[in-house]
């Protein structure tokens, strides 16, 4: 049986040497390419960042609210104006909701801002201050925002409205990440 030669790394000769060194290499300078740049926040004037610092927000239940009709958009749209919130009476909110909502009495109906890309879905949030709505779209989709009020029901609206797209998603992506280098 031949006996043979390995150098201090344990390769049997240099060619197996150098295209181990060429691999690293390419692994080396593929991970150190630029990500892609974050896609910028929308310029519409429904758009408002969370000052997360002074909130703890707390999820809505999904049969509270509902994105307005579609044949309904462009009216809710001006009625609403720059405005964050509007007041309803019952009989516009059913008109206008896309789905049966089911409420309780004490709870008013409200139209509210809504922006989204791709999904017409929405995660809506309060805290004692503050109601949060985000689209369930993907962070990193780069379709235009479109608007879309939302019929929501409830007792009070806080006095601070947060519309967002795709932040909520964003946020768990790199709270992913961050635990991933951690351990």
């Amino acid at each position: 049986m031949p006996i043979y030669r390995i150098d201090k790394l344990g390769f049997r000769n240099q060619a197996t040497l150098r295209a181990l060194s060429t691999l690293m290499a390419v692994m080396l300078l593929g991970g150190c390419a630029e990500e892609a740049a974050p896609i910028p926040p929308p310029s519409d004037t429904w758009y408002r960042a969370v000052d997360q610092q002074s909130h703890t927000f707390y999820p809505l239940p999904p049969y509270i609210h509902s994105p307005v009709k579609t044949e309904h958009l462009d009216e809710a749209i001006t009625a609403m104006g720059d405005g964050p919130l509007l007041q309803l009476s019952t009989s516009e909110a059913i008109r206008y909701a896309d789905d049966p909502l089911r409420t309780v009495r004490e709870l008013r109906p409200f139209l509210i801002h809504g922006l989204y890309r791709s999904k017409r879905l929405f995660n809506i949030s309060i805290a004692d201050r503050a109601l949060w709505v985000d689209s369930a779209d993907d962070p990193d989709d780069s379709t235009p925002t479109h608007r879309q009020p939302i019929v929501l029901y409830i007792d009070e609206v806080p006095p601070d409205v947060y519309v967002t797209v795709g932040w909520r998603l964003a946020e768990a992506a790199a709270q992913a990440n961050a635990d991933g280098e951690t351990e």
